[in-house]
């Protein structure tokens, strides 16, 4: 079995400038980014809003896959796990190389590989990298990736045929203002059978941005914010 997996989070700039933790919850899928919306990058001081976006290539699905696969869409990429049989061949497009960060045996969106790696369920594991990964590598378990991984690269794959696609939103990780942009860009993938097991979040872009800065004013004693306003992006 041939799958292309593919983390939302992969289109993203890195977000270790922001200094934001994530793990997967309903509060840091959610609730966090009405706080993370207002957040600047620490070393250019330019707003997330403007400067942690999505780009997605030019292309991109006619570059990667020749055929139309089954398609699979979810919030977590541990959701992958109960998809893949013995012998899968998994090219996996993500920030992270989803390996293990620590020591856990409960799968998990960042162990699910290991695990299937673990129980001989995965034969070949390609991971792609974001091309900024080259100057900020991911430092945690060098040593599993390096024995389980087949492959790292930092280019998309070449296009190939595969009998299923999994994209992950990883919300978490990329921020519900996006979200549209991503059900655009899992509309147009190539597909026969077509399962989505997420909805888009709802989010009050101008709200969130407007409590914001009431919440600055007050904690500045009614010093003015600067806070964007949705219409000069």
């Amino acid at each position: 079995m041939k799958i292309l997996s593919i983390d939302w989070d992969y289109f993203y700039p890195d977000s270790s400038p922001y200094d934001w933790g994530a793990r997967e919850s309903e509060f840091f899928i959610t609730e966090l980014w009405k706080l993370r919306v207002a957040d600047v990058n620490l070393l250019t001081q330019v707003p997330a809003l403007k400067e942690y976006v999505p780009t997605v290539p030019r292309g991109f699905w006619k570059k990667v896959v020749s055929n139309k696969p089954d398609l699979y869409v979810d919030d977590s990429h541990k959701e992958i796990l109960p998809l893949l049989k013995k012998g899968s061949v998994v090219t996996n497009i993500d920030a992270h190389h989803d390996f293990g960060y620590k020591e856990q045996g409960q799968l998990s969106c960042d162990n699910w590989a290991k695990i299937a790696l673990d129980k001989g369920i995965l034969k070949e594991y390609h991971l792609v990298y974001p091309t900024w990964r080259q100057a900020e590598a991911e430092s945690e378990n060098l040593a599993e990736v390096t024995a389980g991984v087949t492959s790292i690269s930092y280019e998309l794959p070449a296009k190939q045929a595969y009998d299923l696609i999994f994209i992950c939103r990883s919300g978490a990780w990329t921020p519900p203002w996006h979200d549209l942009t991503f059900s655009k860009f899992v509309g147009g993938a190539p597909h026969r059978y077509f399962l989505q097991a997420i909805d888009l979040r709802v989010f009050d872009l101008d709200k969130a941005i407007a409590d914001e800065k009431v919440m600055f004013e007050r904690i500045m004693g009614g010093g003015k914010c600067n806070a964007l306003n949705v219409s000069q992006l």
